[in-house]
């Protein structure tokens, strides 16, 4: 591996019906691999991989995942322009509602109980 953010731990985290898939900070090429490897299933929250970088969250994850709500975790004015406006284009092309820390702060998932659907709320 040349970079180390493709060492970052992906997780897929089950509250009965309802999932998240965060994968840390690994770019297109490892999302690659995992979907290749049959290790991505569709999911109720996608928190974007390496804070929304345009190298991160290829067309091919958003369609295996797709979710029904996508969290950008990145700072305000942050000097690497996270989000990416190649990831923005490609969550809005998917009609993904989107939630963001820069604009927001503070998301909050909560997991419902059974038979109720999942809400996320910044």
């Amino acid at each position: 591996v040349t970079d180390l953010n493709d060492c970052s731990i992906a997780l897929r985290i089950e509250c009965g019906a309802t999932s998240v898939f965060v994968a840390g900070d690994i770019t297109s090429k490892v999302e690659k691999r995992l979907l290749e490897q049959g290790l991505i299933e569709p999911c109720t929250v996608y928190c974007a991989s390496h804070h929304g970088s345009s190298l991160s969250s290829c067309d091919e994850l958003l369609d295996a995942l797709r979710p029904q709500y996508c969290c950008i975790s990145c700072g305000k004015d942050n000097d690497y322009n996270h989000p990416g406006d190649a990831l923005l284009r490609r969550l809005n092309k998917r009609r993904i509602p989107t939630l963001r820390t820069d604009r927001s702060g503070t998301i909050v998932l909560t997991f419902p109980g059974e038979g109720q659907e999942a809400a996320a709320a910044a």
